[in-house]
């Protein structure tokens, strides 16, 4: 986690194109900066407070934040995505041997 010296220092040296996450501080969008002002930071259709990192118009639980992207989050972004995509597989069309086979990979062979 950066200091608040450092969050402070990256989000001044922000600048479009540059990568960025958002969201609360366990689940997080990774975006691109695509416009800076003088008191805000624009990724796509969010605006987020140029010195505190705040998106603004949220309060209280929904707040979201900017803030640099890590490996840590780059991972759990990829898993949500796997895990979505999965989960939109339509089973029921695939063949009894590969439904064996996903279930022998996730440990679940047993019959």
């Amino acid at each position: 986690m950066l200091t608040i010296e450092k969050e402070t220092e990256w989000l001044a040296g922000l600048k479009p194109g540059d990568e960025a996450a958002h969201g609360t501080r366990s689940r997080y969008h990774i975006t691109k900066v695509t416009k800076v002002t003088a008191t805000q930071v624009v990724c796509g259709r969010s605006r987020f407070n140029r010195k505190s990192g705040k998106e603004l118009g949220t309060s209280g639980f929904h707040s979201s934040w900017l803030l640099p992207v890590t490996d840590q989050m780059r991972a759990a972004t990829h898993r949500r995505n796997v895990l979505y995509r999965v989960s939109k597989v339509a089973w029921d069309l695939l063949p009894t041997e590969t439904l064996e086979e996903v279930l022998a990979m996730a440990g679940e062979d047993r019959v």
